[in-house]
């Protein structure tokens, strides 16, 4: 059977403990003398997700340690979720696309909210376009017509189409494991053990 990227991660059981990071490229060169600082802001960020299971069984364990090789280390891709809640913080109502294409940079122009609405999305949340996550930085109110104007961390990762969907839910990113080698632990009690680092496959 021949396996094909991206795939999807296995839904039980969840994993016990994760970590979200997003890593920022910023250069800084500090005065030997003064302390003072030059910064050179690279415009770079990446998601980083570590996931550690709880014991399993051999049954348990199986879909797991199977996804986990199926990626074949830094080979394949998944659509990895995010770790922490499943639904957005704000009212999130509506039917939101990406409002017009060649969009670049941190803020994305959208339509089809629930009008007029305060906290359409709260600071913090996040959305989903094509493959990648993005976080929602200030809280928004819709307009009466529908529209919102989202301050976002990444930079988009490329220009989404014009009316692309818009993700608020069980949001997900496009993930490779960050590491070539694929473990795992077993006990006296014959339960497994299993932890995996993610980083974000960015475009080319």
């Amino acid at each position: 059977m021949t396996i094909t990227y991206p795939l999807s991660v296995p839904t039980s059981p969840k994993p016990r403990k994760s970590r979200l990071l997003l890593r920022s490229k910023v250069g800084t060169a500090e005065s030997t003398f003064t302390f003072s600082t030059q910064k050179q802001d690279h415009a770079c960020q990446r998601w980083e997700i570590d996931y550690e299971l709880p014991p399993m069984t051999a049954s348990q364990a199986g879909a797991w340690i199977a996804f986990m090789c199926s990626l074949n280390g830094a080979k394949g891709t998944a659509l990895v979720p995010e770790p922490d809640r499943t639904a957005a913080l704000g009212v999130a109502t509506g039917t939101p696309i990406v409002d017009g294409g060649s969009q670049t940079g941190n803020v994305l122009l959208t339509k089809g909210w629930t009008g007029n609405t305060a906290g359409i999305l709260l600071a913090g949340d996040y959305i989903q376009v094509g493959s990648y996550m993005y976080m929602v930085l200030k809280t928004v109110a819709s307009e009466t017509g529908g529209s919102a104007s989202l301050d976002i961390m990444p930079a988009l990762r490329s220009s989404p189409t014009a009316s692309a969907s818009i993700t608020t839910s069980n949001v997900k990113t496009l993930m490779r494991l960050s590491t070539n080698e694929m473990a795992w632990s077993t006990d006296e009690l014959k339960h497994y053990g299993l932890s995996m680092s993610f980083i974000e496959e960015l475009p080319s």
